[in-house]
């Protein structure tokens, strides 16, 4: 979607269900498709907010993402 920009690991603090699926044998991971800078984003705090254009661009990279894997294989 965004030819150019590197793509890069990363580790967030926050949780999810991957404390439950990890033990259990089931590799877990996430992807994030939002952008963010400090001046616009201040997530979970006293006045929490994102860029909606933020938003509806994360929106159809998760949208293409999931239907990139879910759809028919050509292999």
């Amino acid at each position: 979607m965004i030819p150019g920009v590197p793509v890069l690991p990363a580790q967030s603090s926050g949780g999810t269900d991957g404390r439950f699926l990890t033990p259990a044998g089931i590799p877990t991971h996430g992807v994030s498709g939002i952008f963010s800078d400090g001046a616009t984003m201040n997530a979970h705090d006293l006045n929490e907010r994102i860029r909606v254009q933020s938003v509806l661009e994360g929106r159809e990279f998760l949208h293409r993402l999931v239907k990139l894997y879910t759809g028919p294989s050509d292999h």
